[in-house]
């Protein structure tokens, strides 16, 4: 077998700094990354990174919050300071300053600074909501101390971009069209719930597979990693550029790599849904490189749930029931990550459902909890806890259960149970005692129970108190 070597790109897009003089442009060699510019948002709290290119040797000076930091530039040009930890606060002005040439960034803020990666349901932007939805989520928008960075993506239509990042902005009704959905709903309540500014870095890209947004030194340290993406495509084939192994990683996270935040927001898992039994190890590799390649074993991750759908061309119509078992699994192993459930509000017919307000407070509850000390008790939906069998009826109990509830008292609906036969048939359910109990007339000792395990479930209907779905589950009797 051929050994794959992943060359890194780390391309950087830089902001060049010039002078006037007189009617002449005069290019200077102070350069920082563009995520540093006007209206940027810092992280509170941690120690706040800058980095950049200069003068071979030459001195670098950064003056921020009355804080003078000064380093020199190695060989290469290249030059990182450490600002110290910050509460919130601002607007502050940073300049940073190398001989005679000078940058200033004006109307800086510090407070939490959230990444919003994934694919195309994270890149979903608002200008793409209800014309009801876009009307009511502008009436809330002048916030001026949330602000949005976006990474260019690389492929759209079927071409090649080549578009810079657009850079910080300030939340205002005639800024947030070209927002994602969900960050801006997570922005805005995150922002009336906790009184700090909010940045989001938008780090997202549709069509895109797990492996894109892994480091190469993570397959180079895992020579099976590499068997569980996706089929890679030739570098000729345009879709190399989002869908083979480390491409997104190298050619839109490496821009943002370092900078301080607060935890990332993720939402992905379409593109890896034919092969969900390799999702679990990729999810947990990417979260645990990222953690690595940040320096903090312990940063949040906050992910979406896949929402229902119907596949096409997938008889079995349960690949997408195998991937979120994936990620339920990684949220249960992995410390410091919450998932999000949105199997009730997706669209059968629709890989992008609109409904982006129900997911973006979802995720504002779960970083409350997660990063925030919240003292709800509830911040999920119900999550299986134990199953008891008597006579020919399954007794199913949830954490997560105050009030345990059919939505609009219909009838609950979704679960299944099968013999031993492993032949699954539709159960009837009701809630009773904090609790589902379930049967079916032509199923005699039941050893199985299942919850909206499919594809497309069409009426998952049963929630908590606080009104969050219930986490679609597959499990069997364990034999006291």
């Amino acid at each position: 077998m051929k050994r794959i070597i992943f060359t890194c790109l780390y391309l950087v897009l830089f902001i060049s700094c010039s002078v006037a003089a007189g009617n002449d442009t005069v290019s200077l060699a102070l350069e920082l990354p563009s995520v540093f510019n006007n209206h940027m948002v810092l992280q509170r709290n941690k120690e706040i990174k800058i980095w950049g290119k200069a003068k071979q040797n030459a001195s670098v000076r950064v003056a921020f919050n009355n804080e003078t930091i000064e380093t020199l530039a190695d060989n290469n040009g290249r030059w990182h300071i450490m600002l110290p930890s910050m509460p919130a606060g601002g607007p502050y002005r940073m300049n940073v300053s190398s001989g005679g040439e000078s940058v200033t960034f004006s109307d800086v803020l510090i407070g939490d600074v959230f990444i919003a990666g994934g694919q195309s349901n994270m890149a979903f932007k608002v200008g793409l909501l209800t014309d009801e939805d876009i009307t009511e989520l502008k009436k809330q928008a002048d916030r001026p101390n949330i602000r949005y960075y976006d990474v260019a993506r690389i492929v759209s239509g079927g071409k090649r971009l080549n578009r810079e990042d657009r850079i910080w902005s300030v939340c205002r009704e005639d800024k947030i069209n070209e927002w994602s959905a969900i960050a801006t709903y997570f922005a805005i309540e995150l922002n009336k719930a906790q009184d700090v500014p909010i940045g989001i870095i938008g780090c997202n890209h549709g069509d895109s597979p797990i492996g894109a947004w892994i480091s190469p030194m993570s397959f180079d340290s895992d020579s099976d990693l590499i068997k569980n993406c996706i089929l890679q495509v030739e570098d000729t084939d345009i879709k190399s550029f989002y869908r083979n192994a480390s491409s997104l990683y190298n050619l839109m996270l490496q821009k943002i790599l370092g900078y301080p935040i607060k935890g990332v927001l993720w939402y992905q898992g379409e593109a890896n849904g034919r092969k969900p039994d390799t999702y679990e190890k990729l999810f947990s590799t990417l979260i645990s490189d990222w953690r690595n390649q940040w320096n903090d074993p312990e940063l949040p991750f906050i992910f979406a749930q896949l929402s229902a759908y119907t596949v096409s061309g997938e008889p079995s119509n349960v690949s997408w029931a195998k991937l979120r078992d994936a990620q339920f699994r990684v949220w249960r192993n992995t410390p410091h990550t919450m998932m999000v459930t949105t199997i009730d509000v997706g669209t059968l017919n629709d890989i992008h459902p609109k409904n982006k307000k129900a997911v973006g407070e979802r995720f504002v509850a779960a970083a409350e909890h997660l990063m925030y000390g919240s003292d709800k008790d509830e911040y999920t939906g119900p999550v299986f806890n134990s199953m008891k069998v008597r006579n020919d009826t399954l007794f199913i109990s949830f954490t997560h259960a105050e009030k345990l509830q059919v939505k609009d008292n219909q009838e609950l609906l979704e679960f299944e149970i099968c013999g031993s036969d492993n032949v699954y048939k539709p159960a009837k359910a009701v809630v009773g005692y904090g609790m589902v109990k379930l049967w079916a007339e032509d199923v005699k000792a039941p050893v199985g129970a299942r919850y909206a395990w499919r594809n497309n479930p069409a009426c998952p209907n049963l929630y908590n108190v606080a009104g969050f779905p219930a986490v679609p589950f597959n499990e069997l009797l364990i034999k006291e």
